[in-house]
């Protein structure tokens, strides 16, 4: 098991680990896909708007993306500054260098709040919400230890912008993760 690992890549180990072990031992490289381009293409051009402190200017965004940005810019999100976009934060944990990647944060009254774009639609079953919850644990602890507040100060969601819908789930704690990190990189006997 690599010691850092992208947030992502704790999502994919903790939900299944056989897949994750036989992409580390036969990586096989992703394949072309319009949907994770068109995400890329959005997350850029909202990072973009944000950094240059400008409103968003749909003229220059093609029709599937112009979409995305008009929900976005529906949604409770639409009309607010973030503190941070695209930032970058590593931390420890479980005996494992997580990296966390931040889309943005945004600061609401005296509570934070992670926000993670995603450009496709909120997964199907509570078990996918459920397994990809284990991100935005991630983000939290990583803001947490940024920003040196207590969890309890921060929340995070999921903004499918495909749709418009901001997703909320329940997070497992920094305990739970750690622990299930901490046991995959303890060597079994036997």
């Amino acid at each position: 098991l690599p010691l850092r690992l992208s947030a992502s890549a704790v999502v994919a180990l903790l939900a299944d680990p056989v897949a994750f072990a036989a992409q580390l031992i036969r990586p096989v490289p992703s394949q072309y896909s319009e949907a994770a381009a068109l995400g890329t293409s959005f997350h850029a051009n909202l990072e973009s708007a944000f950094l240059a402190g400008s409103e968003l200017d749909f003229a220059s965004w093609e029709e599937p993306e112009r979409k995305l940005g008009v929900n976005f810019q529906e949604s409770r999100f639409g009309n607010q500054k973030p503190e941070l976009v695209e930032t970058q934060i590593e931390f420890s944990l479980g005996g494992t260098v997580v990296i966390c990647k931040l889309d943005a944060v945004y600061k609401i009254n005296d509570t934070w709040h992670v926000v993670d774009w995603k450009s496709g639609k909120p997964p199907a079953t509570e078990g996918e919400i459920s397994d990809r919850s284990v991100q935005l644990a991630l983000y939290r602890i990583a803001l947490s230890r940024h920003l040196k507040i207590p969890l309890e100060r921060i929340q995070a969601s999921f903004f499918f912008a495909a749709t418009g819908e901001e997703i909320m789930p329940d997070l497992p704690s920094e305990e739970e993760i750690a622990q299930r990190l901490r046991e995959f990189r303890t060597v079994r006997r036997g």
